[in-house]
């Protein structure tokens, strides 16, 4: 039991030293995300997508035309997940799974240009 314990209270104090500005930063250092979002019917949707951070926006390309330009125009509700790698000793003994980011917002579509 002593162990669990510890290793709560170690998780507890990492979790609450996390701010919005760790986490804006390692999506800054990213460029790549699962972009979630539904379409007109309401069926579930997601996809892979290359996106800059600029500030505290994220701008994320498609294709115009695709259907995910036209499902996001419809009611800009979008969620995403940023995969983060992570490092340490354990990293050079084998992969490990990254961690992962992930929010929801409001997604506006403006053309090209």
């Amino acid at each position: 039991m002593t162990t669990v314990t510890t290793a709560l209270k170690d998780r507890e104090t990492a979790v609450s030293r996390l701010t919005s500005d760790t986490i804006w930063n390692q999506i800054s250092k990213a460029s790549f995300a699962v972009l979630s979002y539904a379409t007109p019917d309401g069926d579930p949707r997601s996809s892979g997508v290359v996106y800059k951070a600029l500030g505290r926006k994220l701008f994320v390309a498609v294709a115009p035309d695709g259907w995910k330009a036209r499902h996001i125009a419809v009611s800009g509700r979008v969620a995403m997940t940023v995969p983060v790698r992570r490092g340490g000793l354990l990293s050079l003994v084998g992969p490990i799974p990254p961690a992962m980011i992930s929010f929801h917002g409001s997604a506006v579509w403006h053309a090209a240009g």
